[in-house]
C-alpha cells in the first residue's frame, strides 16, 4: 500500500529530471493520468506549472489541476475531491514550515494520508519531497536558519534535500540530535516507495540518496536496496 517518489530537488525545464518524472508516471497504472500540482511551499505561486505540465505531458499524462490551499473560497469538500480524484500528486518546493502549517490548518494532511492509502502516487521536489517523511530539515527559520519540521510520517526518518550541495550538508552535524535516522537525497535523485519495496532513482550519474543513523555512527552511507 502506498506509492511515493520523494526527490531531493528536480528541475521542471530540463532533461536532468527526466528519470525522476518517468518513475513517478511508471508507478501509476492508469494511462493518461490526471496530475494534481500542490504549490503550497511556494506560497501558492504556480508560475512554473506550465513547465511541470510539459514534463508530465511528454510522459503521456492527459489531465492537470492545481490545488491552491490558501484560497479562502476553497472548502474542505472541494479540496478532498481534487486530491482523491487525482492519479498523481506532485508537491512543489519552497518553505516546509509554511507548507505544514497550511496543510495542518486546512486538513490537507489527513486527506493526503487517505490518498496514500488509496495508492494515488504522491511525489514532490525539495519541500515537496520532505513532507512525506516523519521530519524534514529546511532553511525555513528566521534569517534562513535550518530547522526540523514535523511532517506526514509516511516514510520513516528525517529528510534533507539538495544533499549534493555543501550548504545543505550541515545536516550531518545535527542529525544525531534527532531520534530518527537521517536520509539525505541529492538533486536529480529520489527515494521511491512502492508498497513494501523501496529504491533510489536518479537522473544524474553520481547523484543518489544516503542514510545517517546511530547504527552507522551517523556516517554518510549510500542508500542501497
Amino acid at each position: 500500500m502506498g506509492k511515493i517518489v520523494a526527490s531531493g530537488g528536480v528541475s521542471f525545464n530540463d532533461e536532468e529530471g527526466f528519470g525522476v518524472f518517468k518513475k513517478i508516471v511508471d508507478l501509476c497504472p492508469k494511462k493518461g493520468a490526471k496530475v494534481l500540482y500542490i504549490p503550497t511551499a511556494g506560497h501558492d505561486n504556480y508560475d512554473d506549472f506550465p513547465e511541470l505540465q510539459k514534463q508530465f505531458s511528454d510522459l503521456g499524462c492527459k489531465e492537470y489541476d492545481v490545488l491552491v490551499l490558501t484560497d479562502e473560497n476553497l472548502t474542505h469538500e472541494m479540496m478532498e475531491e481534487k486530491i482523491m480524484t487525482s492519479d498523481i500528486i506532485f508537491v512543489g518546493g519552497g518553505n516546509l514550515k509554511f507548507l505544514m502549517d497550511v496543510w495542518n490548518r486546512t486538513g490537507a494532511t489527513e486527506v493526503l494520508k487517505k490518498a496514500f492509502e488509496k495508492d494515488i502516487v504522491l511525489s514532490g521536489s525539495s519541500s515537496g519531497g520532505m513532507c512525506w517523511f516523519e521530519r524534514g530539515y529546511d532553511d525555513c527559520g528566521e534569517n534562513a536558519e535550518f530547522m526540523f519540521i514535523d511532517c506526514l510520517g509516511l516514510i520513516p526518518g528525517c529528510n534533507c534535500p539538495h544533499y549534493h550541495s555543501e550548504y545543505w550538508q550541515v545536516f550531518d552535524n545535527v542529525v544525531h540530535e534527532q531520534d530518527l535516522p537521517g536520509i539525505g537525497i541529492d538533486g536529480d535523485a529520489a527515494l521511491v516507495v512502492d508498497g513494501e519495496k523501496m529504491s533510489v532513482v536518479t537522473s544524474n550519474p553520481g547523484r543518489g540518496a544516503y542514510i545517517l543513523s546511530k547504527e552507522n555512527n551517523y556516517t554518510r552511507t549510500p542508500l542501497t536496496f
